[in-house]
């Protein structure tokens, strides 16, 4: 039973976060990756490929190419200056 209520809770967890992403714009999809990268210190490439495995990673690679992103680019404090200011200016960050 407990078994069956993880999976269920899972799913819904995974329903709720896939239609968060798909309503993404490119832009804001690079700037996830690049928080992501920020805030686990791993890029999304690598995070996908361990959890996903190397396939589902290189196949999502290839359509992040195609759009002009990279899933391996890492977060770099003097390059994306931008998005660090507004993370320092929204207060969760000292």
């Amino acid at each position: 039973r407990q078994k069956e209520l993880v999976k269920q809770c899972d799913k819904e967890i995974k329903d709720m976060f896939n239609r968060e992403i798909k309503d993404l714009t490119i832009t804001q999809g690079k700037i996830l990756t690049k928080l992501i990268d920020r805030e686990v210190g791993r890029t999304t490439y690598d995070i996908v490929k361990q959890t996903k495995g190397g396939f589902a990673a290189f196949s999502y690679q290839v359509i992040a190419r195609v759009v002009g992103h990279n899933l391996k680019s890492e977060y770099n404090i003097n390059e994306d200056r931008d998005i660090e200011s507004i993370i320092r200016a929204s207060g969760f960050y000292q």
